[in-house]
Protein backbone atom coordinates (compact mmCIF):
# COMPACT_ATOMS: atom_id res chain seq x y z
CA UNK A 1 0.00 0.00 0.00
CA UNK A 2 3.08 2.21 0.50
CA UNK A 3 4.73 1.18 -2.22
CA UNK A 4 1.54 2.12 -4.63
CA UNK A 5 1.23 5.71 -2.60
CA UNK A 6 4.58 6.64 -3.35
CA UNK A 7 4.18 5.80 -7.21
CA UNK A 8 1.18 7.88 -7.53
CA UNK A 9 3.02 11.19 -5.96
CA UNK A 10 5.65 10.40 -7.92
CA UNK A 11 4.11 10.40 -11.15
CA UNK A 12 1.82 13.37 -9.97
CA UNK A 13 5.10 15.07 -9.63
CA UNK A 14 6.42 14.12 -12.99
CA UNK A 15 3.05 15.40 -14.76
CA UNK A 16 3.21 18.83 -12.85
CA UNK A 17 6.80 19.43 -14.04
CA UNK A 18 5.66 18.71 -17.57
CA UNK A 19 3.42 21.15 -17.14
CA UNK A 20 4.98 23.73 -15.44
CA UNK A 21 7.96 23.09 -18.28
CA UNK A 22 5.21 23.03 -21.16
CA UNK A 23 5.80 25.58 -24.34
CA UNK A 24 2.42 26.16 -25.38
CA UNK A 25 -0.47 27.04 -23.23
CA UNK A 26 -2.98 24.37 -24.70
CA UNK A 27 0.25 22.27 -23.60
CA UNK A 28 0.03 23.79 -19.95
CA UNK A 29 -3.43 23.16 -19.23
CA UNK A 30 -3.68 19.72 -21.02
CA UNK A 31 -0.93 18.70 -18.28
CA UNK A 32 -3.06 20.14 -15.61
CA UNK A 33 -5.90 18.29 -16.70
CA UNK A 34 -4.06 15.01 -16.41
CA UNK A 35 -2.47 16.03 -13.35
CA UNK A 36 -5.84 16.70 -12.06
CA UNK A 37 -7.15 13.38 -13.21
CA UNK A 38 -4.37 11.37 -11.75
CA UNK A 39 -4.76 12.84 -8.65
CA UNK A 40 -8.26 12.12 -8.37
CA UNK A 41 -7.89 8.55 -9.22
CA UNK A 42 -4.82 7.96 -7.04
CA UNK A 43 -6.87 9.91 -3.95
CA UNK A 44 -10.00 7.59 -4.76
CA UNK A 45 -7.56 4.20 -5.55
CA UNK A 46 -5.65 5.00 -1.87
CA UNK A 47 -9.05 5.62 -0.57
CA UNK A 48 -10.46 2.14 -1.53
CA UNK A 49 -7.17 0.32 -0.29
CA UNK A 50 -7.30 2.40 2.42
CA UNK A 51 -10.90 1.15 3.45
CA UNK A 52 -10.47 -2.39 2.30
CA UNK A 53 -7.76 -2.79 4.81
CA UNK A 54 -9.96 -1.38 7.84
CA UNK A 55 -12.82 -3.71 6.73
CA UNK A 56 -10.39 -6.28 6.53
CA UNK A 57 -8.25 -5.87 10.21
CA UNK A 58 -11.58 -5.46 11.34
CA UNK A 59 -13.25 -8.73 9.75
CA UNK A 60 -10.02 -10.50 10.48
CA UNK A 61 -10.27 -9.90 14.27
CA UNK A 62 -10.45 -12.84 16.65
CA UNK A 63 -10.52 -12.97 20.27
CA UNK A 64 -9.09 -15.63 21.14
CA UNK A 65 -5.80 -15.80 19.17
CA UNK A 66 -5.05 -11.86 20.42
CA UNK A 67 -2.80 -11.62 22.97
CA UNK A 68 -5.17 -9.57 24.25
CA UNK A 69 -6.15 -12.94 26.67
CA UNK A 70 -3.28 -12.28 28.39
CA UNK A 71 -4.91 -9.77 30.32
CA UNK A 72 -7.47 -12.17 32.15
CA UNK A 73 -4.62 -13.63 34.35
CA UNK A 74 -4.36 -9.87 35.51
CA UNK A 75 -8.08 -10.04 36.49
CA UNK A 76 -7.77 -13.03 38.53
CA UNK A 77 -4.69 -12.63 40.03
CA UNK A 78 -6.69 -9.56 42.46
CA UNK A 79 -9.83 -12.45 43.72
CA UNK A 80 -6.10 -14.86 44.39
CA UNK A 81 -4.81 -12.85 47.19
CA UNK A 82 -8.00 -12.25 49.01
CA UNK A 83 -8.86 -15.95 48.91
CA UNK A 84 -5.68 -16.82 50.18
CA UNK A 85 -6.21 -14.33 52.52
CA UNK A 86 -9.36 -15.89 53.89
CA UNK A 87 -8.38 -19.68 53.91
CA UNK A 88 -5.14 -18.48 56.24
CA UNK A 89 -7.34 -17.89 59.39
CA UNK A 90 -9.32 -21.13 58.20
CA UNK A 91 -6.35 -23.56 58.37
CA UNK A 92 -4.94 -22.09 61.57
CA UNK A 93 -8.26 -21.92 63.16
CA UNK A 94 -8.63 -25.27 63.63
CA UNK A 95 -7.48 -26.03 67.31
CA UNK A 96 -9.43 -29.67 67.27
CA UNK A 97 -7.46 -31.15 65.93
CA UNK A 98 -4.58 -29.78 68.00
CA UNK A 99 -6.69 -30.74 70.97
CA UNK A 100 -6.31 -34.34 70.23
CA UNK A 101 -2.98 -34.21 73.13
CA UNK A 102 -6.09 -33.94 75.74
CA UNK A 103 -6.67 -37.60 74.32
CA UNK A 104 -2.50 -38.73 74.83
CA UNK A 105 -2.96 -37.10 78.53
CA UNK A 106 -5.43 -40.10 79.63
CA UNK A 107 -2.69 -42.65 78.29
CA UNK A 108 -0.69 -42.82 81.68
CA UNK A 109 -4.04 -43.98 83.60
CA UNK A 110 -4.04 -47.31 82.59
CA UNK A 111 -0.22 -47.67 83.38
CA UNK A 112 -1.06 -46.13 86.88
CA UNK A 113 -3.40 -48.42 87.17
CA UNK A 114 -1.04 -51.76 86.51
CA UNK A 115 -0.19 -52.20 89.74
CA UNK A 116 3.97 -53.57 90.10
CA UNK A 117 3.67 -56.63 91.52
CA UNK A 118 5.27 -57.15 94.91
CA UNK A 119 7.55 -59.63 95.70
CA UNK A 120 7.16 -61.81 98.43
CA UNK A 121 9.65 -60.75 101.39
CA UNK A 122 8.89 -64.40 102.93
CA UNK A 123 8.71 -67.14 101.74
CA UNK A 124 6.96 -70.13 103.60
CA UNK A 125 7.29 -72.13 105.43
CA UNK A 126 9.14 -69.62 107.39
CA UNK A 127 11.27 -70.05 111.00
CA UNK A 128 13.17 -67.86 113.38
CA UNK A 129 14.49 -69.46 116.86
CA UNK A 130 16.40 -66.34 117.12
CA UNK A 131 19.45 -68.56 118.25
CA UNK A 132 21.82 -66.29 116.17
CA UNK A 133 20.34 -62.66 117.22
CA UNK A 134 17.83 -60.57 114.91
CA UNK A 135 18.31 -60.50 111.39
CA UNK A 136 16.72 -59.65 108.14
CA UNK A 137 13.71 -60.09 107.45
CA UNK A 138 12.51 -58.89 110.98
CA UNK A 139 12.97 -55.60 111.61
CA UNK A 140 13.08 -53.24 114.76
CA UNK A 141 10.19 -50.92 114.84
CA UNK A 142 10.91 -50.05 118.41
CA UNK A 143 12.50 -50.55 121.28
CA UNK A 144 15.77 -52.31 121.93
CA UNK A 145 15.57 -55.78 120.80
CA UNK A 146 18.01 -58.32 122.61
CA UNK A 147 18.26 -61.84 122.57
CA UNK A 148 18.20 -63.78 125.57
CA UNK A 149 17.66 -67.82 126.84
CA UNK A 150 14.11 -67.44 126.64
CA UNK A 151 13.91 -65.87 123.13
CA UNK A 152 14.17 -62.40 121.93
CA UNK A 153 13.25 -59.35 124.00
CA UNK A 154 13.47 -55.96 124.44
CA UNK A 155 16.13 -54.30 126.91
CA UNK A 156 15.33 -50.84 128.92
CA UNK A 157 16.54 -48.84 131.45
CA UNK A 158 14.34 -46.28 133.95
CA UNK A 159 13.87 -43.77 131.03
CA UNK A 160 13.06 -45.95 128.22
CA UNK A 161 9.72 -46.55 126.51
CA UNK A 162 8.83 -50.27 128.09
CA UNK A 163 7.26 -51.26 124.73
CA UNK A 164 9.18 -52.55 121.31
CA UNK A 165 8.04 -54.11 118.29
CA UNK A 166 9.57 -56.39 115.68
CA UNK A 167 8.17 -56.49 112.46
CA UNK A 168 7.93 -58.88 109.27
CA UNK A 169 7.01 -56.08 107.02
CA UNK A 170 5.98 -58.02 104.24
CA UNK A 171 2.72 -56.63 102.48
CA UNK A 172 2.11 -60.29 100.34
CA UNK A 173 1.22 -62.58 103.26
CA UNK A 174 -2.18 -63.90 103.05
CA UNK A 175 -3.11 -67.47 104.41
CA UNK A 176 -1.00 -68.87 107.03
CA UNK A 177 -0.90 -70.37 110.45
CA UNK A 178 1.19 -68.61 113.42
CA UNK A 179 2.84 -70.04 116.37
CA UNK A 180 5.33 -68.35 118.51
CA UNK A 181 6.27 -69.54 122.33
CA UNK A 182 6.08 -66.78 125.13
CA UNK A 183 7.63 -66.01 128.35
CA UNK A 184 5.81 -63.56 130.54
CA UNK A 185 7.75 -63.03 133.75
CA UNK A 186 6.32 -61.87 137.00
CA UNK A 187 2.45 -63.22 136.02
CA UNK A 188 0.00 -62.31 139.06
CA UNK A 189 2.39 -58.98 140.56
CA UNK A 190 2.74 -55.22 139.56
CA UNK A 191 5.48 -55.73 137.66
CA UNK A 192 3.60 -58.31 134.75
CA UNK A 193 3.82 -56.88 131.47
CA UNK A 194 1.58 -56.93 128.04
CA UNK A 195 2.41 -58.75 125.24
CA UNK A 196 0.87 -59.56 121.80
CA UNK A 197 0.80 -60.30 118.20
CA UNK A 198 -0.31 -58.27 115.11
CA UNK A 199 -1.45 -60.02 111.94
CA UNK A 200 -1.92 -58.06 108.55
CA UNK A 201 0.23 -55.15 109.58
CA UNK A 202 -0.07 -52.62 107.26
CA UNK A 203 2.07 -48.98 107.98
CA UNK A 204 -0.67 -47.45 106.24
CA UNK A 205 -3.64 -48.61 108.72
CA UNK A 206 -4.60 -46.42 111.49
CA UNK A 207 -5.90 -49.78 113.14
CA UNK A 208 -3.83 -53.08 113.03
CA UNK A 209 -5.57 -56.52 114.39
CA UNK A 210 -3.53 -57.76 117.69
CA UNK A 211 -4.26 -60.77 119.52
CA UNK A 212 -2.90 -59.94 123.53
CA UNK A 213 -2.86 -60.30 127.03
CA UNK A 214 -2.41 -57.64 128.78
CA UNK A 215 -0.93 -57.62 132.67
CA UNK A 216 -3.72 -59.53 134.52
CA UNK A 217 -3.38 -62.66 131.96
CA UNK A 218 -6.73 -61.52 129.83
CA UNK A 219 -6.58 -62.76 126.19
CA UNK A 220 -8.85 -60.92 123.73
CA UNK A 221 -8.66 -59.74 120.22
CA UNK A 222 -8.16 -55.54 119.74
CA UNK A 223 -7.50 -52.66 117.58
CA UNK A 224 -3.98 -51.25 117.75
CA UNK A 225 -3.06 -47.71 116.05
CA UNK A 226 0.51 -47.77 116.81
CA UNK A 227 3.13 -50.42 117.90
CA UNK A 228 5.28 -47.55 119.87
CA UNK A 229 2.96 -48.78 122.77
CA UNK A 230 0.77 -51.56 124.09
CA UNK A 231 -1.41 -50.05 126.67
CA UNK A 232 -3.46 -52.17 128.96
CA UNK A 233 -7.24 -51.35 127.58
CA UNK A 234 -7.46 -51.70 123.76
CA UNK A 235 -10.50 -51.34 121.79
CA UNK A 236 -11.99 -54.17 121.31
CA UNK A 237 -13.36 -56.55 118.22
CA UNK A 238 -15.13 -59.15 119.70
CA UNK A 239 -15.71 -58.44 123.25
CA UNK A 240 -14.69 -61.60 124.17
CA UNK A 241 -11.84 -62.41 126.21
CA UNK A 242 -10.22 -65.34 128.18
CA UNK A 243 -8.16 -65.42 131.32
CA UNK A 244 -5.58 -67.90 131.84
CA UNK A 245 -2.91 -67.44 134.63
CA UNK A 246 0.26 -68.98 132.75
CA UNK A 247 3.68 -67.83 132.28
CA UNK A 248 4.54 -70.06 129.57
CA UNK A 249 2.20 -70.51 126.48
CA UNK A 250 2.33 -71.33 122.84
CA UNK A 251 0.34 -68.70 120.78
CA UNK A 252 -1.21 -70.08 118.01
CA UNK A 253 -3.21 -67.95 115.11
CA UNK A 254 -4.85 -69.03 111.70
CA UNK A 255 -5.34 -66.23 109.43
CA UNK A 256 -7.09 -67.60 105.74
CA UNK A 257 -9.02 -64.36 104.12
CA UNK A 258 -10.88 -62.66 106.09
CA UNK A 259 -11.32 -65.02 109.67
CA UNK A 260 -8.83 -64.91 112.34
CA UNK A 261 -8.32 -67.97 115.01
CA UNK A 262 -6.94 -67.67 118.01
CA UNK A 263 -5.36 -70.51 119.93
CA UNK A 264 -3.60 -70.55 123.18
CA UNK A 265 -1.71 -74.17 123.94
CA UNK A 266 -4.02 -75.59 121.27
CA UNK A 267 -7.08 -74.47 122.76
CA UNK A 268 -9.19 -72.18 120.55
CA UNK A 269 -10.13 -68.79 122.60
CA UNK A 270 -11.30 -66.44 120.08
CA UNK A 271 -12.69 -66.26 116.50
CA UNK A 272 -13.74 -63.60 113.86
CA UNK A 273 -14.04 -62.70 110.13
CA UNK A 274 -13.46 -58.74 109.02
CA UNK A 275 -13.83 -57.73 105.46
CA UNK A 276 -10.41 -55.59 104.64
CA UNK A 277 -7.66 -57.12 105.99
CA UNK A 278 -6.86 -59.68 103.72
CA UNK A 279 -3.15 -59.29 103.76
CA UNK A 280 -0.55 -57.68 105.44
CA UNK A 281 2.70 -58.33 107.61
CA UNK A 282 2.99 -59.40 111.25
CA UNK A 283 4.77 -57.79 114.28
CA UNK A 284 5.83 -58.77 117.88
CA UNK A 285 5.16 -56.35 120.02
CA UNK A 286 6.20 -56.56 123.98
CA UNK A 287 5.91 -53.98 127.13
CA UNK A 288 7.87 -54.50 130.25
CA UNK A 289 6.59 -54.52 133.45
CA UNK A 290 9.45 -52.92 135.16
CA UNK A 291 13.25 -53.11 134.26
CA UNK A 292 14.03 -57.03 133.32
CA UNK A 293 10.56 -57.77 133.56
CA UNK A 294 10.14 -58.16 129.58
CA UNK A 295 8.10 -60.76 127.88
CA UNK A 296 10.10 -62.15 125.09
CA UNK A 297 9.14 -64.82 122.34
CA UNK A 298 10.93 -67.75 120.95
CA UNK A 299 10.69 -70.53 118.19
CA UNK A 300 8.59 -68.24 115.97
CA UNK A 301 7.02 -70.51 112.84
CA UNK A 302 4.76 -69.68 109.48
CA UNK A 303 3.30 -72.65 107.96
CA UNK A 304 1.46 -72.09 104.81
CA UNK A 305 -2.40 -72.78 104.73
CA UNK A 306 -4.79 -73.35 102.16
Amino acid sequence: MQILLASLLLIVAIVLFLAKNAITNEALERAANIASVITGVAGIIIFAFYTASVRSESVGFDPSRSVSPTIAPLDSVTPAPFQSITQIPSETASPTETSTPTETLAVPTPTLTATVTLTPLITLPFRDDFSKGINPPWRMYSGTWITTDNGATISINENDNPAGALILDDPTLTNYRLRVDVYSPDVLSANQGDLGVVVRYGSNRDQNLIYYMNSSSRFRWGYTPTLSELPFHLPEITGNDEANIISRFTFEIDVSGNTFIAKVNGAKYDQFTMSGYETGGIALVTSCGAIGSCPSFSNFSLEPLP
